[in-house]
């Protein structure tokens, strides 16, 4: 019997950073992806409750987690950690070379707009980026599913996660910069 993936409600997430790579069998992905670029390398993965991104930059590792409060996660170098409610940003400087950027959004729409959304997901995630669906609750309703893009940009990378909740017409969207200081 193989066990059914379903998303826990929204309440039940958190958002943290570290500055540290968390150990990978703290997680069990369903889907990832690995992308390199000039001096750095994404670890991309979904996990059932959300995402966690290790960016490695040489030395520095910083690990991204949108995940249930529920996890067990470490508090040795954790930098943010925050519930899911309305629109949060943070910004650190974890080297004197390296900027990074978050926005945490939580947004319930009318189901019209949702449904609109969700569909566009979709399209976007059958041409690029990591996509998973996960089980509906009923046969007949929209399976939740997850999305993250990635994209470099002048000095930088930019990601962008979409992680939807049907049953709550909710969108949690976070989007990440990681940008390289001029010198």
């Amino acid at each position: 019997m193989t066990d059914i993936l379903t998303r826990p409600p929204v309440t039940a997430l958190r958002f943290a950073v570290y500055q540290r790579a968390l150990h990978p069998e703290l997680f069990t992905p369903v889907a990832h992806r690995q992308v390199t670029g000039p001096g750095y390398t994404l670890f991309i993965r979904l996990i059932p409750s959300g995402h966690a991104l290790t960016w490695r930059w040489g030395d520095l590792c910083l690990e991204e987690v949108l995940g249930e409060i529920q996890m067990e996660l470490p508090k040795r170098g954790r930098l943010v950690h925050q519930n899911i409610e309305g629109e949060r940003t943070c910004q650190m400087d974890p080297t004197a070379t390296l900027r990074y950027y978050c926005c945490v959004q939580r947004e319930q729409l009318p189901p019209e707009q949702f449904v609109h959304l969700h569909e566009e997901l979709i399209w976007e995630g059958k041409s690029r980026g990591v996509m998973f669906h996960y089980q509906p609750i009923h046969r007949l309703s929209l399976a939740p599913l997850s999305l993250i893009t990635s994209q470099p940009v002048r000095n930088g990378l930019s990601l962008s996660c979409f992680h939807t909740f049907p049953e709550e017409w909710t969108v949690v969207k976070t989007q990440s910069l990681w940008e390289w200081k001029g010198e």
